[in-house]
């Protein structure tokens, strides 16, 4: 299962949403060469930047927003459902 099929933007917005904190993204920056293009994006978790990198766009948002989930379930414990 790749990240984009995981859900993990929708599990930080729900996660957000609970919380009352602000979620956010960039536009993401691509790099390598066009038929294999390296994307990287970045989440923001009340203006905390979490990064990720991915074949498209929305795969490297997904790979920020589970290192966004894997710190708030390691630093602070309780706010990302242990189902998540």
């Amino acid at each position: 299962m790749s990240a984009h099929e995981s859900g993990y933007m929708n599990k930080l917005n729900t996660v957000c949403n609970r919380q009352g904190w602000k979620l956010t993204k960039d536009e993401g920056v691509q790099s390598g060469p066009k038929h294999q293009p390296i994307w990287t994006g970045h989440v923001y978790v009340n203006g905390k930047p979490f990064g990720g990198q991915g074949r498209s766009i929305a795969a490297a948002r997904e790979a920020a927003a589970m290192a966004a989930l894997d710190y708030y379930r390691a630093y602070n414990p309780g706010v990302v459902p242990s189902d998540f």
